[in-house]
Formats: structure tokens, C-alpha cells, sequence
């Protein structure tokens, strides 16, 4: 596929010290044919004044099918811009499947990247030629390098992608390329996303589409991700976590059990 469009998709909640960095990043993009969809879920920080300095939110309103969800609509040096605001937290899996539906009519390719995290300028690039239009493939995923609160920076190498490693553990990173193809063939329901996991719902996501498609990895950092004590390391509860643990291999053993 000659120069598809790409939608840079960004879920945030009171993330609002590092949302600045982490729209200017794509905006910065050496990819040009891009979008940016930013989905706020309930934050209660300054998420919403960091946002107005790219959107004004009495202008260019659009509304959502949802009438308790807003949604803006702007253009920035020829990228599109959409905001979408939710008045309640209801996690990542429900804010970024609304972001998914709002933007796929227009979308050949997402690059899902999480609001405390800041892509390098050419990672859209090579994340886009790597895939190269290739049908079989779902997911092109990277490398990182991790950014602590005290400034230090550590290079972080994934492990060579295998089924049989996603199935033991999250060895895809999820600010990775997904093809718009790689959603749809996945979708369940009105859901991309399982909505019924709070965490771990990236890696029930690339599960069910390598399932079906090829995962590509390309060994090079091109993100920056933060470690902070706002992050969902931190942040999830152990009982919480092994409850959305449980359930994506509970989803993953029933459709093996039918054959998948």
C-alpha cells in the first residue's frame, strides 16, 4: 500500500505533565500522512487545559454518537487533529475502541501510544515501511528505551517475537503499528478492545490478531517510555491485575479449545 494513512491514537487519564510531549511528538512525525486522535478518559487533571492550547473547545465542535461524549475536530500544520472527551474513567479498552470507531473510516493503520510515552520523529516512518502494505502482517512492533523520574535512560531490548513467547508473556510492546485490517478481523462486537479488561488488554489484543496475522519486529528504540509512580505498574492492584490476567487466558483457552 502506497502511503497509507495513519492515525496516531492516544488514550490518556491525568496524564496532563506528559500529554504536551507526547502530541508534539507526533505532530513532529517525518511521516506526513498521519491523524491524531487523542481520547481524555475522565481526567481529572490538567489534561483539558493542555489540550485547549491545540483546540479551543467552545470551536470546531463535533458530536459524538454518545451525547455525553464531546469530541473537536482541528488541523495543525496539515495533520488532523480530534480530541474526544469522556466524563467518567472507564479505562483504556473503552476509551481507545471509542477512538477506533470515531477514526477507522479514515484509517488504513493505527500507532497506538500511551500519553506519558514520546515516539521518536521517524518511528511512524519505519514502522510504516517495515510493514510495507504486506497482507499478512497485523502488528509491526520496536524497541524502547525507558525514561525514570530521576532522568535515566535505559535501552530495552524485546525478545525475538514468537507465538509461543505471546502466548507466556506481553513480549509485543503496545505503542506498536496495528493495521486496520489486523482490528476488523478481531472485532467483537462493537469492541476492538475487550472492554471488560481494565490491564492487560494490549496483550489479549495481539493474541487474538497473531492468531490470524504475522507480527513483525524491528529491533530498534523508538520510543521513550516513562517509568513514574503514575504508571500502570504502579497504579494496578496485584488482585487486579491477575483477575485481567486469568480472563485473557481463560479467552485464550476457549479459542484454542474451538480451533483457533
Amino acid at each position: 500500500m502506497i502511503n497509507p494513512r495513519v492515525c496516531v491514537l492516544i488514550c490518556t487519564h491525568n496524564y496532563g505533565r506528559f500529554l504536551k510531549c507526547a502530541i508534539d511528538a507526533a505532530l513532529n512525525q517525518t511521516y506526513k500522512n498521519i491523524s491524531i486522535c487523542v481520547i481524555d478518559d475522565g481526567s481529572t487533571d490538567n489534561t483539558q487545559t493542555v489540550l485547549q492550547n491545540y483546540i479551543p473547545f467552545d470551536t470546531d465542535r463535533q458530536d459524538y454518537d454518545d451525547g455525553a461524549i464531546r469530541s473537536y475536530y482541528t488541523t495543525i500544520n496539515g495533520v488532523s487533529l480530534t480530541v474526544i472527551l469522556k466524563p467518567t474513567c472507564t479505562g483504556p479498552s473503552h476509551a481507545r475502541n471509542i477512538g477506533i470507531r470515531a477514526t477507522i473510516d479514515n484509517t488504513d493503520v493505527y500507532v497506538i501510544a500511551d500519553a506519558d510515552d514520546e515516539m521518536l520523529p521517524t518511528k511512524v516512518e519505519k514502522l510504516v515501511q517495515m510493514w510495507d502494505g504486506q497482507e499478512n502482517v497485523g502488528i509491526v512492533c520496536a524497541d524502547y528505551t525507558t525514561l525514570n523520574e530521576q532522568g535515566y535512560r535505559t535501552r530495552e531490548y524485546k525478545p525475538i517475537y514468537s507465538w509461543e513467547l505471546l502466548k507466556r508473556e506481553c513480549c509485543i510492546h503496545s505503542n506498536s503499528l496495528i493495521t486496520k485490517k489486523a482490528l476488523e478481523s478481531v472485532k467483537e462486537g462493537d469492541d476492538y478492545y475487550c472492554s471488560k479488561l481494565r490491564t492487560c488488554e494490549d496483550w489479549d489484543l495481539e493474541l487474538r490478531i497473531c492468531e490470524k496475522l504475522m507480527c513483525l519486529h524491528l529491533a530498534e528504540s523508538l520510543t521513550t517510555v516513562r517509568t513514574h509512580s503514575q504508571d500502570s505498574t504502579h497504579t494496578v492492584k496485584s488482585d487486579v491485575w491477575n483477575q485481567n490476567y486469568a480472563m485473557v487466558m481463560q479467552r485464550l483457552n476457549e479459542r484454542q479449545a474451538k480451533g483457533v
